[in-house]
């Protein structure tokens, strides 16, 4: 009965076990469903774990063996049905970690592929059942937006934001972390950030005139521009520097959390903008004083924004002194024309960049 259960799944040209059967000569492997929970089955083979949605009302048991056939893609019009339709949400191997991305309008963007982890069996599984609940949200949720008035480098940007959180993500099974994110609640929330950016490129009312003013001035200022004003009547720059200042002000209250938190991971929102984030805390013995010990803190934000695309903030505070490096899609340029107010203003609140790195 379940002879044909994967025959059209494998045919896709992006999967790591069809390149391989491809390169082998090989028709058919055999499978174990892992896992089958509400209508989410995986299946494993050679190392591979398969992520797919049940679409049938077939109940699919744990531990049944199941033939895989692979059909090359000019074979599947001529295909037989299989009994038990399912669909293709992503794939772990030893190769690489892919997951299926639909953006209407959008064919070429269909997954996004991730470094395996050195994931135990046990970490592997947890993470497979995770990364196959959160791609069948996220795929769901996309359906309810319009890209319509996209480009393709801000669908790529999309791509990138779910690659760099989900990365993220994962390290948590790594790390063996307690507690991790749920699946749909992250997809809900990666949507969400797609939704501001979205309504905030479509509607100009968003953000209000000063923001906007603001996002005008960071994309056309050149250095000697920013030389000039800094020259002027400081009542000309206040509402900048005031915006700057609220999202300084949001750093060091994220920075100053409790870890009390379920996860250290975490969606938040500063200057009205939905932002991904993770805190680590290590204390280490300090050299100045033995009987005391110091807080090595590392934060690490995602954003997704218009001018500057996926922006990738790692900052490390030891006691007062700062390390940050920011690796930006675009314009990094002007992005850096903040850098030595940034590093001012920290300094004012008794914090001393040691090290700004662009990456």
């Amino acid at each position: 009965m379940y002879d044909k259960l994967l025959s059209l799944i494998l045919s896709q040209n992006n999967s790591f076990l069809f390149d391989y059967a491809e390169k082998n000569n090989i028709n058919r492997l055999v499978g174990t469903v892992l896992y089958s929970k509400d209508n989410l089955v995986i299946i494993g083979v050679k190392n591979s774990f398969f992520f797919l949605e049940n679409q049938s009302n077939q109940n699919i048991k744990v531990g049944i063996r199941v033939n895989l056939n692979f059909l090359k893609s000019q074979d599947k019009a001529n295909s037989v049905d299989t009994p038990i339709k399912m669909k293709y949400l992503g794939e772990s191997s030893t190769n690489g970690i892919k997951l299926s991305l639909r953006f209407p309008n959008f064919k070429n963007i269909d997954s996004i592929n991730l470094k395996t982890p050195n994931f135990t069996d046990t970490q592997n599984l947890k993470a497979s059942i995770w990364l196959s609940k959160f791609s069948q949200t996220l795929n769901t949720q996309l359906k309810n937006l319009k890209f319509d008035n996209l480009e393709t480098h801000e669908m790529t940007s999309f791509k990138k934001l779910v690659e760099k959180i989900v990365t993220t993500i994962l390290k948590s099974f790594k790390d063996n972390l307690n507690s991790v994110l749920s699946p749909s609640h992250s997809a809900n929330k990666i949507v969400d950030m797609m939704k501001v950016y979205i309504s905030s490129k479509n509607n100009p009312d968003y953000f209000s005139q000063n923001q906007l003013k603001l996002i005008r001035e960071l994309v056309t200022l050149k250095e000697k521009d920013v030389k000039t004003l800094d020259t002027k009547n400081e009542s000309q720059t206040s509402e900048r520097n005031n915006i700057m200042d609220k999202t300084l002000s949001s750093y060091l209250t994220i920075k100053n959390l409790s870890l009390e938190t379920k996860t250290p991971l975490m969606f938040f929102s500063i200057f009205g903008l939905p932002i991904f984030f993770t805190i680590d805390r290590e204390y280490q013995n300090n050299l100045k004083n033995y009987q005391k010990e110091t807080m090595n803190q590392k934060l690490n934000l995602i954003l997704l924004t218009h001018n500057f695309g996926v922006i990738d903030a790692h900052i490390q505070s030891l006691e007062k002194e700062v390390y940050i490096s920011f690796e930006l899609e675009n314009n990094t340029d002007y992005f850096k024309l903040k850098k030595q107010y940034l590093i001012k203003n920290l300094k004012v609140k008794n914090y001393f960049v040691k090290r700004i790195d662009f990456l």
